[in-house]
């Protein structure tokens, strides 16, 4: 709840410093930005990475923070470690690894290709 209250008053913050340099009011400031790290990506069954995201308004600049929650859509594909986002490639396959946050609720994820390690 306080970060979605944070949330709200950065983007009226942005509304009002827009309005007085006549921006137009479809303002940057109204939308929730979500980044996920890494982007889209491939692996080889065995390896991991860490999975993370970051929250933005205000195109960029106002930043906002949250507790996130992650998983797998197809656990048999790739594992993680709900807490940190450690993902494991288990098998070959493709699926998404989610993140829900504690006050933004699901915000998305990224797709994970699993391969063979070659010939």
């Amino acid at each position: 709840m306080v970060a979605r209250l944070r949330v709200l008053v950065m983007v009226l913050g942005c509304i009002l410093q827009s309005a007085c340099h006549g921006a137009a009011p479809s303002d940057p400031c109204t939308v929730l930005h979500v980044h996920f790290s890494p982007t889209d990506t491939t692996i080889v069954v065995g390896e991991q990475f860490r999975a993370s995201v970051e929250l933005a308004t205000c195109g960029g600049s106002g930043h906002v923070t949250d507790a996130f929650t992650w998983r797998a859509a197809d656990s048999v594909i790739a594992s993680v470690n709900p807490v940190s986002g450690q993902v494991f490639g288990r098998s070959l396959g493709e699926t998404r690894i989610l993140a829900t946050g504690r006050e933004f609720g699901a915000v998305g994820g990224l797709r994970l290709v699993v391969q063979s390690a070659g010939p």
